[in-house]
This record gives structure tokens, sequence and C-alpha cells, in this order.
């Protein structure tokens, strides 16, 4: 099984240091408005979304720095 956890944490990271709200973030990073709630309330995700996510993830925190 795959651990979604730091995932989740992450999100919820760029989130605040963004200044967005969850729901902005968990579109920006899995368009989808509420996968991140989902994923808070013990659902699944499969690996290759879990996978797609992290990199998109990793792409907007680049921007996040660079724009600082």
């Amino acid at each position: 099984m795959y651990d979604i956890q730091p995932l989740i944490e992450r999100v919820r990271s760029y989130a605040k240091r963004a200044g967005i709200e969850e729901k902005t973030a968990s579109y920006r990073v899995f368009v989808d408005v509420d996968r991140l709630g989902s994923l808070l309330d013990d659902k699944t995700c499969t690996v290759r979304t879990a996978k797609t996510a992290w990199a998109t993830r990793d792409s907007l925190e680049a921007k996040l720095e660079h724009a600082a």
C-alpha cells in the first residue's frame, strides 16, 4: 500500500505557503477540489494518481519559491 500521508501534509503545507484554500490546492495538485478532503477522510487513490500529484506539487512549489 502507498503511504499517502506525506503527500497530504505537503499539499496542505503548499496551500498555507501559497495563501490559498486547501480546496484550491487540491484542484491544482489533483485536478479535483475534493480529492484532498477524501484523502483526509481516509479514502485512497491510485499509485499513479499519487505519483502525478507529487510531481505536480513539486512543480507548484518550485514556482512558488521562484516567485518569492
